[in-house]
């Protein structure tokens, strides 16, 4: 699998995940430690930022994740 850089993309500091969080695209489930680098433009607007711990997966598939926002709301793929 191969990921575009989004162009133009302001890198700042804030879109590094902190440790134990991880950002997460909610349209195609892929992760990223930077929420700008290396992704397209989609992925890199709606990632949600995840704690790692609660990332669970099936069959090599990511089916859900704990928003760091609110640990309450699950995300479903």
């Amino acid at each position: 699998m191969t990921h575009s850089v989004v162009a133009g993309a302001d890198k700042k500091a804030s879109d590094e995940a902190p440790e134990g969080t991880i950002w997460v695209c909610p349209a195609c489930s892929k992760t990223n430690t930077h929420r700008t680098n290396n992704w397209d433009t989609s992925c890199a607007t709606w990632a949600v930022l995840c704690r790692k711990d609660t990332l669970k997966y099936e069959d090599g598939v990511l089916v859900s994740a704990e928003a760091v926002n609110d640990e309450k709301s699950e995300i479903p793929w």
